[in-house]
C-alpha cells in the first residue's frame, strides 16, 4: 500500500479544499431521462399531476393551488377535502385500493395559464417541480418558465427553451434561492371552475410555429445540435 493511499473508514483522512461554488451550475434534470419526476402536465382544458408526487404524499388527496404571477411560480399546498378551493388531485382505485393521479378539468384555469405565460395552445406543457418544506409541511414548488413543450397529437416530440442551451443550469446560489418560500404575499389561491353547457373555443395564444416559440427540439440536443 502506498503511503499516500487513504484508509477507508473512521480513520480516513480527508483533505480540506476551498471551493468557490459560485462558479458551478446545478445541471437541469430535464437534460436527462426523467420519467418519474414530480411534475405537472398542462393542457388547454385540464391539468394532471404526476403519479410520482401524488403517491409520494400518500395521505394527501386534496390540495390548494397558489399562483405567484409576479415571480412566475406555482405552489401546491396540501389541504382538507372541505376547505374552500380544495382541488382533488388523487383517488384510490376500487380494484386494488392503490392511490392514483387524476385529470383535473378546468379550461378557464388552463387558458389563463396559457395567456399569462404566452404559451401556444397546440402544445402540452410539462413542468418539473421540487418538494420543499414551508412552515413545517411539504409543499410543491413549480417555476412556470421551466417548461418542456409537447405538440398535441404528435408522439415522441418534445421541445426545451432555447435559452437553456447557453448553460447547464442555474448557478448554485441562484438554484438554492429558487427553492425558498419566504413569503406568501404574492401568491393567490386558485379555484378551478368547470364551464358547462357552453363550448369555449380557446384563442390562439402565442406562436404555433416552432421557430417562433423560443423552443428547440429535445432530440436535436441529444444529436449534438443547437449546443
Amino acid at each position: 500500500m502506498d503511503n499516500d493511499e487513504r484508509k477507508i473508514g473512521s480513520e480516513e483522512v480527508i483533505e480540506k479544499v476551498d471551493v468557490d461554488i459560485s462558479k458551478f451550475q446545478v445541471v437541469r434534470k430535464e437534460f436527462f431521462v426523467h420519467s418519474y419526476d414530480y411534475s405537472i402536465s398542462i393542457r388547454p382544458d385540464k391539468i394532471r399531476f404526476s403519479a410520482s408526487i401524488v403517491k409520494r404524499l400518500a395521505d394527501v388527496f386534496y390540495v390548494h393551488i397558489l399562483m405567484n404571477q409576479e415571480d412566475g411560480k406555482m405552489m401546491v399546498v396540501p389541504c382538507g377535502p372541505d376547505d374552500k378551493n380544495a382541488i382533488q388531485w388523487g383517488y384510490l382505485r376500487a380494484k386494488n385500493n392503490r392511490k392514483a393521479s387524476r385529470d383535473i378539468g378546468g379550461k378557464l384555469f388552463s387558458m389563463k395559464l396559457y395567456k399569462t405565460f404566452g404559451w401556444a395552445t397546440n402544445y402540452r406543457y410539462k413542468i418539473t417541480g421540487a418538494l420543499v418544506q414551508h412552515e413545517g409541511k411539504f409543499v410543491l414548488l413549480f417555476n412556470m418558465k421551466d417548461i418542456e413543450a409537447f405538440p398535441l397529437g404528435e408522439r415522441g416530440k418534445s421541445y426545451l427553451p432555447e435559452e437553456w442551451m447557453n448553460s447547464f443550469g442555474l448557478p448554485v446560489k441562484e438554484f438554492e434561492e429558487s427553492l425558498k418560500v419566504t413569503y406568501l404575499n404574492n401568491y393567490s389561491r386558485v379555484e378551478i371552475i368547470k364551464k358547462r353547457n357552453k363550448k369555449i373555443e380557446p384563442p390562439l395564444i402565442g406562436a404555433t410555429a416552432e421557430s417562433d416559440t423560443g423552443l428547440i427540439p429535445s432530440d436535436s440536443v441529444a444529436n449534438g445540435e443547437n449546443i
